[in-house]
């Protein structure tokens, strides 16, 4: 018989809104979390949104391929002052192409991001035995390639506004 996890509990406190910058000029999207939600139990996730605020298609590389596997990350600033990401472990692709999704003008991306996922994430602060509070940012960042190029992916880097979240057990 398997033994059940640890629950756990995970609140956004505060509203993220919509994107800060890009480091090509403005970017064709914004990108923001949840307002508010609370996560228990290992299928702990919160939504980060991609809004494309042009009147043309933007497309991105699909997390499914290594093009866009590492291009969403998480910065986060505890009480001290301390810094660092959270992003998604090493992993290797079989079959790796180059995939894209496509954003329609107006239309929104949804992806959820499992962080209490150990396995794929890596730097979320959900060990901790008292609630744990950080001001946290998401980062959605594409390099340059001659596969972006010949794609016509977006490429830059794009940063939500920072919000307060706190980790709890």
């Amino acid at each position: 018989m398997l033994q059940s996890l640890p629950r756990l509990a995970f609140l956004v406190t505060a509203f993220a809104g919509a994107v800060s910058s890009a480091n090509t000029g403005a970017a064709p999207f914004t990108l923001s979390f949840a307002e508010k939600a609370v996560y228990s139990g290992p299928n702990a996730h919160f939504h980060v949104d991609w809004k494309n605020t042009s009147d043309r298609p933007v497309r991105i590389w699909a997390a499914s391929s290594s093009w866009g596997y590492k291009s969403l990350s998480f910065e986060m600033t505890d009480a001290t002052g301390k810094h660092w990401r959270a992003l998604k472990r090493k992993t290797a692709h079989t079959r790796d192409v180059p995939v894209y999704v496509t954003i329609a003008p107006g239309q929104t991306l949804v992806k959820r991001v499992f962080f209490g996922d150990t396995s794929v994430w890596e730097g979320f602060p959900i060990e901790k035995d008292q609630p744990f509070s950080v001001r946290m940012h998401a980062v959605f960042q594409i390099a340059a390639s001659p596969e972006a190029a010949q794609a016509g992916v977006w490429i830059g880097r794009i940063e939500s506004s920072e919000i307060v979240v706190i980790f709890a057990r």
